[in-house]
């Protein structure tokens, strides 16, 4: 697997690490909320993940 999609996987993930209990009580009140709630913090944890990912592969 090539780094950005290892950063991808990683900033889809990263949001699960991060708000655990927000995004349980999210996903308790219904599934819509909880995809929602999800993908708000995957959005800004993506690109950060890839800058960062790109940012390491550059210092080789």
């Amino acid at each position: 697997m090539s780094w950005y999609v290892d950063a991808i996987l990683i900033g889809l993930v990263l949001p699960w690490i991060i708000v655990t209990y927000r995004l349980i009580a999210a996903f308790r009140q219904s599934v819509a909320k909880g995809v929602t709630t999800w993908a708000m913090w995957a959005a800004p944890c993506v690109p950060a993940m890839l800058l960062l990912m790109w940012g390491v592969t550059s210092l080789r």
